[in-house]
């Protein structure tokens, strides 16, 4: 069996998944190359692969979750009121554990960021999950080009869904950074506890993915406890490894701790 083949067969068993179907196609294949890698059989590769995506994407937010989420997206018009427009998304960003752990702190933290990087044309959130429905609460100026990535595209469509429900200039789309890192400059780059994702997948790709991108500031942030809750010293490292990087690239920034994470406010230095 050539390797392309093997590759095929292997991402047409993620399609035919009901908690992978809907991965980008990119991350499928890249997926099932590297479980093929490492695989005694097409079989063996096709779990070591769930196994990986379970990791990257497949914790964080169910079909039934997603599902929940889609429906409360659809309450929200353009003429839905503030109180009501917050609720709502506060309901749906609940659904997701990413979204979920900031929900206490989102007007602090967007409050914070933006007074420090000042205002701003546009934004891309990178691997986003349901970040953007936090928009109630960033207080943007109406026409901010808001572009929001992920690689589940289900995720994608609720938030696609949400621009155009609320008449925002947004855009979301189902991409794979590590096969198609974002090309355009940005004034401002969301990176919400991605780079850990990135680098169980392609070591060392977190922060080659942040000194690939162009902006003019970007909000990385980590997780400070595991997803059971637990302090395992991840702030220690995380904070030490990216003033480390961030020392070596001469790029000056801003770190705080906000609920539980740990952020760094960076600003690209032309």
């Amino acid at each position: 069996m050539t390797d392309a083949k093997a590759q095929h067969e292997v991402v047409t068993q993620l399609k035919r998944s009901a908690k992978y179907g809907r991965v980008c196609e990119d991350t499928l294949r890249r997926t099932a190359s590297w479980a093929l890698a490492r695989a005694t059989c097409p079989a063996d590769a096709v779990k070591r692969a769930k196994r990986k995506l379970h990791q990257v994407c497949g914790a964080f937010c169910s079909r039934r979750d997603l599902a929940q989420a889609e429906a409360l997206i659809n309450t929200l018009t353009d003429r839905t009121d503030d109180a009501t427009l917050r609720e709502v998304c506060a309901r749906a960003m609940g659904l997701q554990e990413s979204t979920r752990e900031r929900l206490d702190v989102l007007a602090s933290l967007f409050g914070r960021v933006f007074q420090i990087t000042g205002r701003l044309a546009s934004l891309c959130d990178v691997g986003c999950g349901l970040n953007p429905l936090a928009a109630p609460w960033m207080d943007l100026p109406g026409q901010v080009r808001y572009v929001a990535l992920d690689i589940d595209c289900g995720l994608v469509a609720a938030v696609s869904e949400f621009f155009r429900r609320r008449g925002l200039c947004g855009e979301a789309r189902c991409q794979d950074v590590l096969v198609e890192p974002p090309a355009e400059p940005f004034d401002v780059v969301l990176l919400m506890k991605l780079l850990p994702s990135l680098d169980q997948q392609r070591p060392g790709s977190g922060l080659g993915l942040l000194r690939s991108m162009q902006f003019g500031h970007a909000v990385v942030s980590y997780p400070t406890r595991s997803l059971g809750g637990r302090d395992v010293g991840m702030e220690s490292f995380y904070g030490r490894s990216m003033r480390g990087f961030l020392g070596a690239m001469g790029w000056p920034f801003t770190s705080f701790v906000l609920g539980k994470e740990l952020f760094f406010v960076v600003h690209r230095a032309p």
